[in-house]
């Protein structure tokens, strides 16, 4: 990471004591190792963070889709949908278009 960019990154988190502590890190190569490091790390938990809120929102989803099939007395939808994907989300923007 060149200086330009790490003053930009530091600029845009506007938060003065990691600004400097950035700085710190960069002033050495083992500090500018070590920062690609955290940076890695973080870059991992975020993901695993999406991946687990993704998967709690998909599962919300086909539990609001299969609640409402059930109360309508669709059965045989619901029973389709649990093997046809392509039926199941045509079922979900039929019937959760805000999912």
């Amino acid at each position: 990471m060149s200086k330009t960019s790490g003053r930009k990154i530091c600029t845009i988190l506007s938060y003065p004591v990691l600004a400097e502590r950035v700085r710190q890190f960069k002033e050495s190569d083992k500090g500018v190792s070590d920062m690609s490091k955290i940076w890695d790390e973080l870059l991992e938990k975020s993901k695993e963070l999406g991946l687990y809120e993704g998967e709690r929102q998909g599962i919300d989803s086909i539990n609001a889709l299969n609640n409402m099939l059930i109360k309508a007395g669709r059965l045989d939808d619901l029973t389709r949908a649990t093997t046809d994907p392509d039926y199941q989300k045509k079922l979900m923007a039929e019937l959760l278009p805000s999912a």
